[in-house]
């Protein structure tokens, strides 16, 4: 329904000593990285020291493309030159400029092809083809509480890496899911800027709990709104799909475990990096409805069919018969859609030293829908800083702030389906009490001065962890995971002269013990063991109230206290605790026949009295075929591997309380008064258990 024109900038990467030659690359609307971790680049009169021996730059500029064994491009392909800090990376076309040094060396390198190291010479318009490389099947990749080798992993896991995520302009971070691995359904809930989406990991798998997958950010699970979450922060998104990829999270992980690792700093010189897009929005459909001379006749037809036509004057209501005696025909779908706009700007900052390592970023986006009064801002803050303390102990945090507003203004549904006879004029300057009966305009509501319905949101995720080298192959973690929301609404409308406030804030604290262990035993064996215990606690409180009859608009919702009538008023509390013990240990034989066991224990406080605790293991099998002497001499397969996994895995997403059963209030005749009591809303469940 909308069509997208996306402006697009270039602008020059700015290193922490000057200046860097080469241009920010852009995809559909959004800047990827000009050098995915290369640091700044010297001026050509800097003095740049290699080891012991220090020299003087003479610059030359050489330009090139680097592409793969088919001539395809290779976009974010590292180029440095050997022995110093200067580098860059290629763009969307494989393409990259450079000042090297005379008699320059460069090193050029991409993830699952060899590294290329080149003399330049006297060239400077180079064409450099990189090889696939088979040790790629060694890639380092997200599971559980931790990482293993691809080749490794036994359960069904999808990749997303960070081409992929920044090759197009989302604000969502559902988008970035959308058609990228098998058996991921990504439906959008609204057409409103800033609506969520559902998703579904294989499908539906509970009729009365929550089907959402779990989120996992850097290590720490979160719930509620993932359009909080940022997607040009993330650097990888992995997908656990099966029961033994997701048992190792139990009652949580039953739809489905979504990993998400944003980026972290580097040891190395400082980069600095500015992303954006920018684009207008119109709708490209407009719905086929009837003119006013079509609805005219089809209501006049229809009282024929009745036998109860007479005229115009009798079957219409007066403002309908005046519009029609003065021609009137309302284009509602112009009325309604307008030009929306989208921006969104993203500033960067990563690097670090030998001991300190850190990633600042800061991105604002704003959304004006094609809608009026419908729109939606964002502004995110993330910090990630890592610590060397010593050589044995490790400390950091993962903080991040969001802050949005939304407004939404009413359903334009309602308008584009009203009679074309109506006009807008006839609702300026009218009250509700000038309108028929249950009869409401729906333009009003899309005039903010008319109707306010706005929703500002911040939210402040943080990890603080501790990670210490007990021995060699053995460490221990701790995590400390606050997870902190405050909500707050506020609606005001003209027509009607009410107004309410509402708000809400949840407090969701994780604390984590992890042991992992990591041995090989000769060339054959090879274990790794992580151990689990976790106490995650949640607490959402608000209040709510609605009121009629306010003296006099200005006020909009900020002095309740001055109205006629308090139409209604709430609170609500909800509270839960989730307790959890987990071990893994994976086996590796001859490096081709891997073996993974999970046993995880969860106890809820939303479950019955002797049915809060359940047992999820889960088993997986995996062999690396190719790797046999019987596969040697075969090209076909460039990896075959053959898998095999069984799991338990529970769910308890339901809400608290659900053991106790719960009342509600009701009015009923008591004599000649009427009175309020309370009835049964619903029955308690002393047997409800895990769902597995």
């Amino acid at each position: 329904m909308k069509k997208n024109v996306l402006l697009l900038f270039a602008l020059k990467r700015i290193g922490i000593r000057g200046m860097v030659p080469g241009l920010l690359f852009w995809s559909a609307g959004l800047a990827m990285a000009g050098d995915f971790g290369a640091p700044p680049l010297p001026l050509a009169s800097e003095h740049v020291k290699t080891g012991v021996a220090t020299y003087a730059v003479q610059a030359q500029l050489i330009r090139g493309k680097v592409v793969d064994g088919s001539g395809e491009p290779v976009p974010g392909a590292t180029v440095l030159v050997e022995g110093t800090t200067i580098g860059t990376a290629t763009d969307i076309d494989g393409n990259f400029s450079l000042d090297v040094p005379e008699d320059a060396v460069l090193l050029v390198s991409f993830i699952g092809y060899k590294p290329l190291r080149i003399e330049v010479g006297s060239q400077t318009d180079l064409t450099l083809t990189l090889t696939e490389d088979a040790s790629a099947l060694d890639e380092v990749v997200v599971v559980g509480y931790g990482t293993v080798e691809r080749r490794e992993v036994t359960g069904s896991i999808a990749s997303i890496g960070r081409q992929e995520i920044v090759s197009e302009p989302v604000y969502s971070f559902e988008n970035l899911l959308q058609g990228r691995a098998a058996g991921v359904d990504v439906v959008a809930e609204s057409y409103r800027p800033g609506a969520g989406s559902t998703v579904r990991i294989r499908g539906a798998r509970s009729l009365v709990a929550g089907n959402d997958p779990l989120i996992v950010m850097d290590g720490i699970p979160i719930e509620g709104n993932l359009a909080d979450i940022n997607p040009a922060d993330i650097e990888s998104i992995e997908i656990l799909k099966d029961a033994s990829a997701t048992a190792i999270y139990g009652s949580r992980g039953s739809n489905g475990v979504v990993l998400i690792t944003t980026r972290r700093g580097y040891e190395g010189g400082t980069q600095i990096e500015y992303s954006g897009f920018a684009g207008l929005q119109r709708i490209s459909n407009r719905v086929d409805l009837m003119n006013a001379a079509q609805y005219t006749e089809m209501n006049r037809e229809a009282a024929r069919h009745q036998g109860s036509y007479t005229t115009d004057e009798a079957l219409f209501t007066d403002w309908e018969y005046d519009a029609i005696q003065r021609g009137v025909d309302t284009d509602w779908q112009k009325e309604a859609f307008q030009t929306g706009f989208q921006q969104s700007h993203q500033l960067s900052v990563r690097g670090g030293t030998e001991d300190t390592r850190y990633a600042i970023s800061g991105t604002y986006m704003d959304h004006k829908a094609i809608v009026d009064n419908n729109d939606f801002s964002r502004f995110v803050g993330r910090l990630n800083l890592d610590q060397d303390v010593t050589d044995h102990f490790t400390a950091g945090v993962s903080a991040q702030v969001t802050a949005s507003v939304e407004h939404q203004g009413g359903n334009f549904r309602d308008l584009i389906l009203r009679s074309p006879l109506d006009y807008p004029e006839r609702a300026e300057g009218a009250l509700s009490s000038e309108f028929a009966v249950g009869e409401s305009f729906p333009i009003l509501a899309l005039d903010r001065d008319l109707f306010i319905d706005r929703r500002d949101r911040t939210r402040i995720i943080a990890n603080v962890y501790a990670e210490l080298d007990i021995v060699e192959g053995l460490s221990y973690r701790f995590n400390f995971a606050p997870d902190l929301t405050f909500y707050e609404r506020g609606t005001h409308t003209w027509q009607t002269s009410t107004a309410g406030v509402s708000n809400y804030r949840t407090n969701n604290i994780l604390f984590e013990n992890l042991v992992n262990f990591n041995r090989s035993f000769g060339d054959a064996h090879k274990v790794r063991a992580t151990g689990l215990y976790s106490v995650q606690t949640m607490k959402s409180l608000g209040s709510a109230i609605a009121v009629r009859g306010l003296p006099f608009e200005q006020q909009r919702y900020h002095n309740l206290g001055t109205a006629e009538e308090t139409t209604s008023r709430s609170s609500f509390l909800d509270e839960w605790a989730l307790e959890s013990y987990m071990l893994r240990v994976n086996y590796s034989l001859l490096d081709k026949y891997m073996f993974t066991v999970t046993g995880r224990v969860d106890g809820s406080s939303r479950l019955a009295e002797g049915n809060k605790y359940g047992l999820f293991p889960s088993m997986a099998f995996a062999w690396i075929m190719d790797d046999e002497p019987f596969m040697s001499g075969q090209q076909f397969f460039e990896e075959l591997k053959f898998r095999a996994s069984y799991g338990d895995v529970g769910n308890t997403g339901i809400n608290p309380y659900q053991t106790q059963g719960r009342v509600q209030r009701v009015g009923y005749s008591f004599g000649d008064q009427s009175v309020f009591g309370f009835q049964s809303a619903e029955l308690a469940n002393s047997e409800l258990k895990w769902e597995r």
